[in-house]
């Protein structure tokens, strides 16, 4: 791959552990104390790696200010795409101690190798939802965990993989979704008749899906979520799709390099291959104001996923 600075990758002395759960992304970390909950001005604690809300906000402006220049993006939409920095930062330095463990070495030449085979920094951040400059961290990450990938038995190892029965309807804004939400609650059987209308016409998915085979879809939360759960989810465009739970199971699993190598997505890739992360990430904090830590998925989710 390309460039010839190896990255460094900070070591300092931890208690052994096995294999785990995370993801990517980027930018410097502030190193600070950990604790039951973040510091002042923490939006995220790792490991006594401290990530601050300025780098947050300040890496939500930048993604915004590339790909969407000329709109004025504020309250749901705003905070989802800060969830999606606080995720990639608090799981870049999951990727950072994996790497570590294992004696991973990326090469910066790696990076720019991989970024020249996949259109550059600005679309490889595009799809992971951040700025472009944090794309080299990001590619730093899926490298990380490609190696542990190619490194896991033909058997695979141990996992639990979720299954959720999923209703979902789209709404044009949120105040919208705010009131078919207390509709759907009186009337369940009128979400029933929606999501099946709306499936039909092909304008919202719905039905069974599992981690496993759809993991681009855990930004979501549904495979977070209680059965019954309603939720609310905003795309980028300021519309919303309502989201129901009806089912939801767990069962364990064999995660296999089959099963990551055929996820449908770059994103449900990594969602997959974090997994092999997970045994670093028992000592992670979220400050409550970005969203809610979910130790299954290694994601931030709203904290209030109903309201």
């Amino acid at each position: 791959m390309s460039h010839s600075k190896t990255v460094t990758v900070a070591t300092r002395s931890r208690r052994p552990r096995g294999r785990g759960i995370a993801v990517l992304a980027a930018f410097a970390l502030t190193v600070g104390a950990a604790g039951c909950g973040t510091s002042p001005g923490a939006a995220a604690e790792v490991d006594g790696v401290r990530i601050s809300e300025q780098l947050v906000g300040d890496r939500t402006a930048e993604y915004l200010a590339e790909v969407m220049p000329d709109v004025d993006v504020e309250g749901d939409t705003r905070a989802m795409i800060n969830r999606y920095q606080v995720t990639d930062l608090v799981r870049h330095q999951l990727a950072i101690e994996a790497a570590d463990a294992h004696g991973i070495t990326i090469t910066r030449a790696d990076i720019n190798s991989f970024l020249a085979a996949n259109g550059g920094a600005a679309n490889v951040a595009g799809l992971l939802t951040i700025p472009s400059s944090a794309a080299a961290d990001a590619v730093f990450d899926y490298l990380v965990l490609q190696q542990l990938v190619t490194g896991l038995p033909a058997d695979g190892v141990p996992a639990t993989d979720v299954t959720v029965m999923v209703d979902a309807v789209p709404t044009a804004d949120r105040a919208e979704a705010v009131a078919l939400r207390e509709k759907y609650l009186a009337d369940p059987a009128a979400l029933d008749a929606d999501a099946e209308a709306a499936r039909t016409a092909g304008l919202a998915p719905g039905g069974e899906e599992n981690l496993f085979g759809s993991a681009h879809d855990a930004q979501v939360g549904i495979f977070s979520a209680a059965a019954g759960e309603i939720l609310l989810f905003p795309r980028q465009d300021g519309s919303f799709y309502l989201i129901r739970v009806t089912e939801r199971g767990e069962a364990p699993a064999q995660l296999t390099q089959e099963t990551i190598y055929g996820a449908q997505s770059i994103e449900g890739y990594l969602v997959l291959a974090s997994q092999l992360l997970s045994d670093y990430a028992d000592d992670v904090s979220v400050n409550p104001r970005f969203g809610k830590w979910d130790p299954a998925t290694l994601m931030v989710l709203p904290s209030t996923r109903s309201l």
